[in-house]
């Protein structure tokens, strides 16, 4: 049996883990992303697109989870078992950096919202918010799953209660729903499946991760649950920012702040502070189990250190970029973790049958993992770029590279 793979300390329960995943699945990114696919299409479409987008969130989220309550495996340890002792550092620095990506822009809502709430300050209250977020991720991850338990637990329920009044309001302000349903976009947008694509690849970086958290659960129960409660919190951001661009044409939550106005305002940048709050900590976790394991950097550096880069990142687009540009971050996101995914979820649950590789057996570098992984990417590249396929890029390559995973391994006979 490998070292690692055993069952360590189930010191998370059902409400723990819960509050976990839908902690984390509560960031303003999402709404972000969500008003630019599903804002653009009719009502029923953008549903069916969410509801698409969150079924594969989901299952590929309960997959994943499921090796990590089985195995006791956090995300580096899933790595090496498929891509080799070394090879494994490749996509486990390549998780870190996709995460810190993400997490910039989680940090970039907090000091917009600070901007917001305290506009007499000017800039000087983007920076103050950067502090603060940046100081919540340290102390949210410093005791490991432990504190984020703890700050999860007690702030979850402010944040949906915000969240729920921001989406009625909303409603409100836009007409009613019977004026929503028959909202007409005035140009076309996204396919619908290109668009739960989107949705599905912007968090493909984190779903490996996500082993992390279950690796600690009392039960598998709490996984089968957990992970799609905290999916759905997506779909749900989805849904407001699609109300958002329907009511006031806007393109990211501190605009709909700014539209709603008043006491709404103030709720919905309330609602930003306490929502990424929760969120950025998990994203500093997951960070520092890659970080810790593939480079052995060591992890009081990692938790700081993490935070400040965010932080710096985040200074950047606010002094130029387009907070935007997260939808072409996360469609390339999709191309490397889909087939990265699909590779684990061959390589545990068909050719070891729900077992790993004993640690001694592993190769340096597994020819297999790597080939699926670069095969898939350039897959995507050319599916979405040279082709006039409307497909779900990340979803079909999960599929495909499953497959050729199994073939290099059984067929081939590749380690």
């Amino acid at each position: 049996m490998n070292e690692i793979q055993s069952k360590g300390k189930r010191t998370v329960g059902m409400w723990g883990l819960i509050s976990i995943f839908i902690a984390y699945g509560i960031t303003l990114n999402t709404f972000t992303v969500g008003s630019e696919a599903a804002g653009h299409m009719p009502l029923w479409s953008g549903l069916l697109m969410i509801i698409i987008g969150w079924a594969g969130l989901a299952i590929a989220g309960v997959i994943t989870g499921n090796i990590g309550w089985e195995t006791g495996f956090r995300a580096p340890d899933a790595f090496k078992s498929t891509f080799g002792r070394w090879g494994y550092k490749v996509p486990s620095v390549l998780a870190s950096i996709a995460l810190v990506g993400f997490a910039a822009f989680d940090y970039w809502y907090v000091g917009a919202a600070l901007v917001n709430l305290f506009p007499g300050l000017g800039s000087a209250a983007f920076y103050i918010g950067i502090v603060v977020i940046t100081l919540a991720a340290i102390f949210g991850a410093i005791k490991d799953v432990t504190s984020l338990k703890w700050l999860t637990s007690s702030t979850v329920p402010i944040a949906l209660v915000l969240f729920f009044i921001i989406m009625f309001v909303t409603i409100n302000r836009g007409g009613g729903m019977e004026t929503l349903m028959n909202y007409q976009p005035p140009m076309a947008g996204m396919p619908l499946l290109v668009g739960a694509n989107v949705m599905f690849s912007c968090w493909l970086s984190t779903v490996p991760g996500f082993m992390d958290f279950t690796s600690q659960a009392k039960t598998r129960k709490a996984v089968f649950w957990a992970v799609p409660l905290g999916m759905l919190v997506i779909g749900f951001q989805y849904f407001v920012g699609q109300l958002g661009t329907y009511a006031f044409g806007i393109v990211d939550f501190t605009s709909l702040a700014a539209a709603l106005g008043g006491t709404m305002g103030l709720i919905c940048n309330l609602f930003t502070l306490v929502a990424q709050a929760n969120t950025v900590p998990a994203s500093t976790l997951m960070i520092t189990s890659h970080l810790t394991s593939s480079l052995k950097l060591p992890r009081i550096a990692v938790i700081i250190g993490q935070p400040v880069i965010a932080a710096s990142l985040a200074i950047a687009m606010y002094l130029g970029a387009d907070i935007s540009i997260i939808s072409s971050f996360g469609t390339i996101v999709g191309f490397i973790f889909a087939p990265l995914l699909a590779a684990i979820f061959a390589e545990y649950y068909i050719v070891g049958k729900r077992k790993f590789a004993d640690t001694e057996d592993l190769s340096k570098v597994s020819p297999s993992g790597m080939i699926t992984i670069v095969a898939g990417f350039i897959l995507g590249v050319i599916i979405s770029n040279f082709t006039s396929l409307q497909l779900p890029t990340a979803m079909v390559l999960m599929v495909i590279c499953f497959f050729l995973h199994i073939f290099l391994r059984k067929v081939m006979h590749f380690k």
